[in-house]
């Protein structure tokens, strides 16, 4: 097992990523200003899509499938954000 990291974007759309299958969400936590997201992986392992989506406090989300939070991040707007991996 190796940990990677992964760039995101802020917002609420839901942004895809190909990730090794059997990864394991660790911390979401802002890398130089821009929010990364950091997950165990086998790097052999096939790799999948894994949907996350930020949620905005206080702002209506329309979760799509079954989701694990995986943390909560504050941007240097003074937003409060908080990212969920769907479960395949």
């Amino acid at each position: 097992m190796i940990v990677y990291k992964y760039p995101l974007e802020f917002g609420l759309n839901v942004q895809k990523l190909l990730i090794p299958s059997g990864a394991c969400p660790l911390t979401v936590q802002l890398q130089n200003g821009e929010p990364v997201l950091w997950v165990k992986v086998n790097p052999d392992a096939p790799a999948q899509d894994v949907l996350v989506q930020f949620a905005w406090t206080g702002k209506d989300t329309l979760f799509l499938h079954n989701e694990i939070y995986v943390g909560t991040v504050q941007s240097g707007e003074g937003l409060v954000w908080h990212l969920f991996w769907m479960v395949p």
